[in-house]
């Protein structure tokens, strides 16, 4: 009964917040901060921490079933042993640690101090042994967990936060260095390929491998996804999402045809769909820094802010698109070289503007100005635009409306 009321006071205060509500968004769990969560293999639950706590939540409900304060802060989390042990990462004072605890009881059965920096990120092979570490020291550390000690150590030229992912079976390892992902023999940590290098001028901030292990998908500050051949290390493809924005979360989504990203500044929580390139979802609301996919794809777990937020992939891809609001008109639509839009105003407002093409790459974005109420004519150029099918999006007075049209006769 506690949960369900703590429960219902998060949603409470979502909603009083003006924070996601809809029918996507299957429960929000609300914390002082949110730092990093994984679902267990069964997804019955979602191991997360706020950085101070170590929780265990059930995916269904939403309830934080088990919980440990603690007097270090977490900064990554993970799994491993069948599930049934918690590998945290993080720091306390000047000492840096690995610590262990159990997922039944969030009891502490196992402690490793460290003096490798904070740990950012890591990875652990299948068979337990060995855990990759990305550190604050700008350092990648190969560390032993059987007999705790360091078995590797290289340097790396990115800032502090940078993704690193066993594959192929831990024969490999994918660390995201600079402009580049490199591909590392896990035998004698030579490289094997350099994927990305001398392509883009800001870090990979986010990577992932889709699910046979053919393909790598990178995100940068740039604002630009690419799609890899993880075997020849050729690009396939590249999506410009927008410019100057902060681009910070990539993932594949169910059979590797579809793509999730997320981050700050305009960009907001958003699938497309890779195959026809086309835009499936975007949450005006949700501004994510990272998320978890469940393993069976039907869960997607936001890290917002101080929120965990669980969204259904099923309802994801059922949400109506950008239909045309009812209390709006937009024409011609088709139209070759200016549309207009119709809208009622209540009080002189800034409206802010943004025309996305099917993929969800923001092609012009500005602001008009409104001084007169009752009914206003917003006009658009739309001459430069090559014909296809668009969305426009207006923003104003804490509201968002959407609109498609055609260019093109």
């Amino acid at each position: 009964m506690k949960n369900i009321i703590i429960l219902f006071l998060a949603l409470l205060t979502q909603h009083l917040m003006g924070q996601p509500i809809g029918p996507e968004v299957k429960w929000v769990v609300n914390l002082h901060n949110t730092y990093s969560a994984k679902f267990t293999s069964d997804d019955k639950y979602i191991v997360a921490n706020d950085g101070g706590m170590l929780m265990v939540i059930d995916a269904e409900s939403g309830s934080i079933l088990r919980q440990r304060n603690l007097t270090e802060t977490i900064y990554a989390i993970d799994l491993m042993d069948n599930d049934s042990i918690i590998v945290c990462a993080g720091s306390r004072n000047i000492v840096k640690f690995l610590n262990f605890y159990t997922l039944d009881t969030v009891k502490m059965i196992r402690n490793y101090e460290v003096s490798i920096g904070s740990i950012n990120h890591f990875d652990i092979t299948n068979d337990n042994k060995i855990i990759a570490l990305n550190c604050s020291q700008r350092k990648v550390v190969i560390y032993d967990l059987e007999n705790n000690k360091v078995i590797k150590e290289f340097t790396s030229n990115n800032p502090d936060y940078f993704k690193i992912k066993y594959c192929d079976n831990d024969n490999k390892l994918a660390i995201a260095l600079s402009e580049s992902v490199l591909i590392l023999d896990t035998k004698t940590y030579s490289l094997v390929k350099d994927i990305g290098g001398g392509s883009r001028t800001t870090p990979v901030l986010d990577f992932d491998i889709s699910s046979d292990e053919t393909k790598l998908i990178t995100c940068a500050d740039d604002g630009k996804i690419m799609i890899w051949d993880l075997i020849s290390g050729d690009k396939i493809d590249e999506y410009d999402i927008d410019i100057g924005i902060d681009l910070r979360a990539v993932k594949y989504l169910l059979d590797n045809q579809k793509i999730i990203y997320s981050g700050g500044g305009s960009i907001r929580t958003t699938v497309i769909d890779i195959t026809n390139k086309k835009r499936l979802y975007r949450n005006e609301q949700l501004q994510s820094r990272g998320f978890e996919i469940s393993h069976d794809n039907k869960y997607i777990l936001l890290v917002e802010g101080g929120s965990y937020v669980l969204l259904d992939v099923d309802k994801i891809l059922s949400v109506p698109g950008y239909d045309n609001p009812v209390d709006s008109i937009i024409y011609p639509n088709p139209g070759e070289n200016i549309i207009t839009i119709e809208i009622q105003i209540s009080k002189p407002v800034q409206i802010e503007y943004s025309i996305y093409n099917e993929t969800g790459i923001n092609v012009k974005k500005g602001i008009k100005g409104i001084t007169d109420t009752g009914i206003s004519s917003l006009q658009f150029d739309i001459s430069s635009l090559s014909d296809g099918i668009y969305f426009i999006e207006l923003r104003y007075d804490n509201s968002i409306k959407r609109y498609k049209f055609i260019k093109g006769s």
